[in-house]
């Protein structure tokens, strides 16, 4: 029996199903494009990825999509998370893979500045603001960059956002103490003085903010005694008012039949740390009787002459060398368009520069480091410290996924001039990471041939990954090291001059090395793998651990099973020994 649609069913129907589509190109399209531009970002496509953002901001979107948008593709905020790499001659990291930046700071600057004047009054207005304050500060606009900062902080205090309001007047200071505007910096301190005592605050940061910002401009202008004097001073008054408000809220939970909040110490407070951290190098420098602030500047160029503008330049001290470039640096700066940058109020100490650059400043090129990577100021005098980046080395082989079967390897690479040696270094790769070490150094041409047998010695660093013991996390790929013909290996030269100092190198600072043109990965399949093998690979590592010590007692010439029994059992003796 066939039934009928009522035509006025059916005209309802459409009615509906037309309504929906305003609201699907509102709400449903822009995930469908958020996901493809992801997608084109993960491939390396930044062109593409580019033009869809602009044209999805130009579509009929909501404002919340269309600050999504902006917070997620154009906002970075300060220069701890501003760049896709972070270079330094102690570590090198990659905060935020997964999002390159694809917007030039021209590009990005109506975007922010919408976001500022309409957005949400939230962190990424906030850090809006203080990446259109830097750039203008680079430009040389430092009242632009102060307009720009005024602005954020009126909307922040008109939602009560006091946190922000914060946060906004510290960049305001730090920017003026760049340009040595110290009338400027005390105007903006007394301005945040007044703003606490209105919103009646007892917040602890913000006591413990102005007197750091007091001592900042101290510095800045070279008082390293009244700094010091003024330093002793503020720390004994911080920690009276610290205890004395802990012992409060001690008593009113008391009162209260809770239980009382945990005694925090003052020295665990961010800014108190970072108070105590500048206490500690004035009182390193008195000892050494250097009480005498330098200043350190330089330019960052290429090799062919051209400056590097808009890098991100962090002098560390030697308690930060080996932690990764934070928000909070005392020393951070941008070159200019010339590629200068410029530090003053420096206490006399160990220092080593750490870089932060986008793959576009530094794809294709490598930092020439120097073999001493210290600079040691010693205070009064202006330091120069000059950096040069060079052209990577273009590797010939082995590239681009080769199997090898052969009994040894071959690698090639450019030869760089002045060069005076070259070191080989092997990586073994995860889906987590990759473990890396050197192979041979002093190699005095542009390749170099390894039998398999001495490739398969060669020791690696031991990876883990995930929750658990170490005997549940290791990545049993790297206990087995190059003699696993399952995995996957990359490899990188260095070039050295003849005082040791670094010339250049074959990898870049990318983190996919699928992504580039000739990729320095391969494999090494000459060998098969044992049952053994495929156990430890299995992570059975107690079974794999006693069959190899059965091959080795049945054929004591099996070299292999010799091998892996040795780094067995030295895994198994570190593991116990911890």
């Amino acid at each position: 029996m066939k039934k009928k649609i009522n035509i006025i069913h059916f005209i309802y129907i459409l009615v509906f199903l037309f309504g929906l589509l305003p609201v699907a190109s509102i709400y449903l399209q822009p995930r469908i494009e958020m996901a493809s531009i992801d997608k084109q970002l993960e491939a390396g496509n930044e062109p593409t990825a580019k033009d869809q953002i602009k044209s999805l901001l130009q579509q009929n979107i909501s404002d919340k999509k269309k600050w999504e948008i902006i917070q997620k593709y154009m906002i970075d905020g300060d220069l701890a998370h501003r760049f896709d790499v972070y270079i330094g001659p102690s570590i090198t990291t990659w905060p935020n893979p997964d999002n390159p930046n694809v917007f030039t700071a021209e590009e990005a600057i109506p975007y922010l500045e919408e976001y500022i004047e309409d957005g949400p009054v939230d962190g990424y207005m906030q850090s809006a603001a203080k990446q259109l304050a830097i750039y203008y500060q680079q430009q040389g606009n430092s009242e632009k960059a102060d307009q720009i900062l005024v602005k954020a902080s009126v909307r922040a205090i008109s939602f009560s956002e006091d946190y922000y309001v914060t946060e906004i007047f510290i960049k305001r200071v730090q920017l003026a103490l760049e340009t040595n505007n110290f009338s400027k910096a005390e105007s903006i301190i007394e301005e945040l003085k007044e703003q606490a005592k209105q919103n009646n605050t007892t917040n602890a940061d913000l006591q413990t903010i102005i007197p750091l910002l007091e001592i900042e401009k101290l510095l800045h202008e070279g008082k390293f005694i009244q700094a010091h004097e003024k330093l002793n001073q503020d720390v004994v008054t911080l920690k009276k008012q610290w205890n004395e408000e802990n012992e409060k809220y001690r008593e009113m939970a008391e009162q209260a039949g809770q239980q009382p909040p945990e005694d925090l110490q003052f020295e665990n407070g961010v800014f108190a740390s970072e108070l105590l951290s500048i206490k500690h190098q004035l009182e390193q420098a008195i000892k050494l009787r250097n009480t005498n602030l330098a200043s350190i500047e330089g330019r960052i160029t290429k090799s062919n002459g051209m400056p590097m503008s808009g890098v991100g330049v962090f002098l560390r001290d030697e308690a930060s060398v080996n932690m990764s470039v934070g928000r909070d640096e005392r020393h951070q700066t941008l070159t200019d368009e010339n590629g200068f940058y410029q530090m003053t109020g420096v206490i006399p100490g160990k220092y080593q520069i750490h870089l932060g650059l986008t793959q576009a400043q530094v794809d294709g090129w490598a930092w020439a480091m120097p073999k001493d990577q210290w600079i040691d100021i010693t205070g009064d005098r202006k330091i120069t410290y000059n950096i040069k980046f060079n052209p990577l080395i273009e590797i010939h082989e082995p590239v681009n996924y080769k199997e090898i079967r052969s009994k040894e390897v071959h690698f090639k690479w450019e030869k760089v001039s002045d060069a005076d040696y070259y070191d080989l270094n092997l990586c073994l790769e995860f889906d987590n990471g990759s473990t890396c070490s050197s192979v041979e150094t002093n190699i005095k041409q542009n390749e170099f041939t390894i039998p398999f047998e001495e490739l398969y010695d060669k020791k690696t660093g031991i990876m883990f990954s995930g929750d658990g013991s170490q005997i549940e996390t290791v990545e049993p790929g790297s206990l087995l090291g190059f003699a696993n013909s399952n995995g996957e290996f990359s490899w990188y030269v260095r070039a050295y001059d003849k005082d040791d100092s670094v010339i250049t190198q074959s990898n870049g600072y990318t983190l996919n090395k699928r992504l580039l043109d000739k990729a320095p990965i391969f494999y090494l399949k000459e060998r098969e793998l044992t049952k053994a093998d495929q156990l430890l690979l299995e992570r059975k590592i107690p079974e794999a651990f006693e069959l190899y010590k059965q091959t080795v007692k049945e054929n004591p010439n099996d070299t292999h099973s010799q091998r892996m029994v040795t780094r067995l059992s030295e895994f198994v003796k570190d593991i116990e020994g911890k």
